[in-house]
This record gives C-alpha cells, sequence and structure tokens, in this order.
C-alpha cells in the first residue's frame, strides 16, 4: 500500500512539475532567442536604410565593404537581393540564400513584408536565423536586406539552460520522493498498526491496542473506536468466562454433596429404589462431567500466555499413549503409534491437554474392538498430528458443526459426554498457535489433525524412528 500510495503522489508531483517547468522552459528560451532576433532585425533594418541611399557606385562600394566587414567581425551573412536576382552577399556567394527556407523568407521580403520570427531553435535543430527586410524607394520594393546567422552560440546557451533546468527539477523530484515517502508512510503506518491489531483480535489476543497519538485525524479517531471496541469486546469475554467458570465452582459444590448423600443411602432392599437411586447416580456423574468441561474450556479460554519452546512430538506423544492405555484396555480399544521425530514450536502443557481431550474422544466414541491410530508427520513449516478412529465416524453434512460447544452427533447420544471435548481442543490449539481439522476415514471412522508451527531450527524433522512402529494397548 505504501509503494502504490508513494507512486501516485510522485506521479501527481511529477505531473505538477512538468506542468510548471514546460512553460518556465518556453519563457526562459524565447527570452535568450529574442535578444538574438532583435539584434539581427536591427542591423538588417541599418543594412536595407543603407541599400535605400545608395544610389551612386560610391555608395554601393561603401555598403559593399560594409557588408564584407559585418561578416568578418560577426561571422554573420549579410546581403543585398534586388528584385532582379543580383545579389551582394559580401564575402559569401549567395548560394545559402537560394535554399528551400532562406529562399522563401527572401520572397516574403521582396513582397513587402518583413520575415516573422522563426520560433525557438531547440538545441536538437541545426539551422540558421534567417532575417529580411524588404528594401523601399518611393513606395516600391527594389529589394531586401538579408541576414544568416550561425545558432551554434545560441543553442548553446538554451542547452546549458536546459541541463541546469533539468539538474534543478531533479533535485526537486528527489525532495519530492522524500516528501512522498514521509507523507505516506504518515498515512498508512496507523493502517498497518490497525491491520496488525485486527489480526491479533482474530487470533484470540483481546488485549490487542493500536497507538491513537500519530497519523491523519480520522485515522487517530478511527484507532480510539477500534480500542474502545476491543476493551468493550475483552470485557464481555472476561465477564463470561468468570460467569461460566464461578457458575460452574458452585455447582460443584452441590454436586459432591448430592454424591456423599447418594452414597450414605447405601444399596436398599427395594429393587425399585436402588433403581431410582443408580439413576441419580448416573446422571449426577453426567451432571459432573458437564461442570468439569466447563470449568477446562473456561480455562483454556483464560490462556492469556503460552510458553512456546521446541517440543519433541514423538516423545510427547509417547507419554501421553502411555497414559490413555489403561482406558483404552478396559474398552477394547486397541491403541497403535507409528513414531517419527518430529519437532514443534508450542506450548507442551497445551499440546499434551489437547491430544488428551483427542484420544479421550477417540476411544470414547470408538467400537468395541476398534483400533486409533496416532501419526506424525513433519515439513518445513508445520508439524502434524493425525489421530484416527475406526468407529462411526460422522456424515458429511456433521463436519461443519464438529468443535461447536455441546454438539454431539445424533448417533452418539447414548455415549456419555457433554459435548465439550472438541471445543476444549480447538481453544487449546489457538491458544498454542496451532490449528485443528477434521477428515472422515474410509470405510468408516474419523480423523483429527493438529496442526502446530514447524521448529525451523531443527535438523532431524521427517526423520523415522528405528523403534518399534505400534505400540498396543
Amino acid at each position: 500500500m505504501r509503494r502504490r500510495l508513494v507512486a501516485l503522489l510522485l506521479v501527481l508531483m511529477g505531473v505538477v512539475l512538468a506542468a510548471l517547468s514546460g512553460p518556465f522552459l518556453m519563457r526562459m528560451a524565447q527570452s535568450i532567442q529574442e535578444a538574438m532576433y532583435v539584434d539581427r532585425v536591427q542591423d538588417t533594418d541599418r543594412f536595407a536604410f543603407a541599400a535605400e541611399q545608395a544610389t551612386t557606385p560610391t555608395d554601393l562600394e561603401a555598403l559593399h565593404a560594409d557588408l564584407v566587414r559585418y561578416q568578418q567581425v560577426y561571422g554573420v551573412t549579410a546581403a543585398i537581393v534586388d528584385r532582379t536576382g543580383v545579389v551582394d552577399a559580401g564575402l559569401a556567394d549567395g548560394a545559402e540564400l537560394r535554399h528551400g527556407a532562406n529562399a522563401s523568407t527572401v520572397a516574403l521580403a521582396l513582397a513587402g513584408h518583413q520575415s516573422p520570427d522563426p520560433g525557438v531553435i531547440w538545441p536538437w535543430e541545426n539551422q540558421p536565423m534567417v532575417v529580411a527586410v524588404p528594401i523601399m524607394r518611393g513606395g516600391d520594393v527594389v529589394g531586401a536586406a538579408v541576414t544568416i546567422s550561425p545558432t551554434n552560440l545560441l543553442r548553446h546557451r538554451i542547452r546549458n539552460q536546459l541541463q541546469l533546468l533539468a539538474l534543478a527539477d531533479a533535485g526537486v523530484l528527489a525532495l519530492c520522493v522524500v516528501a512522498a515517502y514521509w507523507l505516506a508512510t504518515w498515512i498508512v503506518r496507523p493502517v498497518y498498526r490497525l491491520d496488525r491489531a485486527i489480526r491479533g483480535v482474530g487470533t484470540g489476543d483481546l488485549s490487542t491496542r493500536v497507538c491513537a497519538r500519530r497519523g491523519p485525524v480520522e485515522l487517530r479517531r478511527l484507532a480510539c473506536s477500534f480500542n474502545e471496541m476491543t476493551e468493550a469486546v475483552e470485557h464481555a469475554m472476561r465477564r463470561q468466562q468468570e460467569f461460566v467458570a464461578d457458575a460452574s465452582h458452585q455447582l460443584r459444590n452441590p454436586l459432591t454433596a448430592l454424591h456423599l448423600r447418594l452414597e450414605l443411602l447405601g444399596r436398599p432392599e427395594d429393587e425399585r429404589v436402588r433403581e431410582v437411586i443408580d439413576d441419580v447416580r448416573t446422571e449426577a456423574k453426567r451432571l459432573s462431567r458437564v461442570v468439569d468441561d466447563l470449568l477446562d474450556l473456561a480455562a483454556a479460554q483464560y490462556v492469556a500466555a503460552y510458553r512456546v519452546v521446541a517440543v519433541d512430538l514423538c516423545e510427547l506423544v509417547a507419554a501421553r499413549i502411555k497414559a490413555w492405555t489403561p482406558t483404552a484396555r478396559n474398552k477394547g480399544v486397541r491403541l497403535e503409534f507409528r513414531p517419527r521425530t518430529v519437532i514443534a514450536r508450542a506450548d507442551p502443557s497445551l499440546v499434551a491437554s489437547a491430544l488428551d481431550a483427542v484420544l479421550d474422544n477417540a476411544i470414547r466414541f470408538n467400537r468395541d474392538g476398534g483400533r486409533v491410530t496416532v501419526e506424525l508427520r513433519g515439513g518445513l513449516e508445520r508439524a502434524i498430528v493425525r489421530v484416527s478412529d475406526d468407529g462411526p465416524g460422522l456424515a458429511p453434512d456433521e463436519f461443519e458443526r464438529i468443535g461447536d460447544r455441546f454438539w454431539r452427533s445424533p448417533r452418539n447420544q447414548n455415549i456419555a459426554g457433554s459435548g465439550l471435548g472438541l471445543a476444549i481442543v480447538r481453544q487449546l490449539m489457538e491458544a498454542s498457535g496451532g490449528r485443528l481439522s477434521f477428515e472422515p476415514v474410509r470405510p468408516h471412522g474419523l480423523r483429527v489433525v493438529m496442526s502446530l508451527a514447524a521448529d525451523p531450527n531443527a535438523t532431524s524433522i521427517g526423520h523415522t524412528s528405528t523403534g518399534r512402529e505400534k505400540e498396543p494397548a
């Protein structure tokens, strides 16, 4: 944006500079040439007047001597042409008077008209300045006085002025570049700050603020409005998180008391009473899980900062697989891990918590005798953890809702859970600078893909471990 704005400002300044320099250059060249033209007109008038007065051979000899001396002193060809075509050109032979443009000027003078101003002769136009004045006797035109002046010196002076003007324009243009860059920076720097702040808010950092003391007044007002908006959103989110955490804590106390009282009831002899108590215990445990998940979700949303270090995902995943092996064995699910050395840049505790939730989800919603496979993929930019199960999976239209809070597939409503597990994983992944996505597994199942930033300093990314390829539950 800055480059485009600088280019636009330079174009506008260049147009203004050209609009000012063009007329100035034209006027300057005309002024230089006008002095020479006026001088030549005066000299030609003098020769015309002398020719009018020359009626005797002595006068004609004096006029010829005057023409010769003028050419010797000034290097300008001076000539007298009569109506019969006789030419007295002093030292010259008069041949250049018969050239096309010069002949037209002489013919115009013989018709009784003084030659007009030839216009500006530019340095790249190698042409002389021709001035012709009619000679009058008794009201009749009897001839013409002509001067043909070389323009080398004139064109040299105009060239020098052109060079000086070009240097001045170059200096002004350099100042314009500096001014345009400074002006563009002054305008777009607040825009860049706002853009970075908006991206920060988009990634979940609601503490982002922008400086509202620099830049155009309109952008300063916009920055103030942005700061007020983010402050209001941050306050609302904090209140929401505090409410969820407080409500969960307040619910946990009566739930704990309810569990204790149910345990004190023991096992009544009446079978109907036992069934009712068992149902109450089941619902109480389910409500306790919901409360615990709400607390975890509130904690995941409230992550203000995380510790980014180089994480060996192979070691971290192996530890979590070992921790979940007893749970998987009890469910009749087989855990498989395909080790591969991959180094990521992330917070290890957040990644471990997210992986725990994904493994819990994969084991819980899997079928008896099913399998959960954990794979690692490494690249120059991303480090990938893929957790695949061969459970019932999801319908194509359900992938848009997976990861939403409290959402569960209709086919899994009979399985214990709160519907907050993957929502917690998404919050933890975003807090750790990662991404979460989902893919179907053929012929049935679900794959959860956890994408993290790869460590650019790792030299062993993508190296397959020499250890065992599978770790069965």
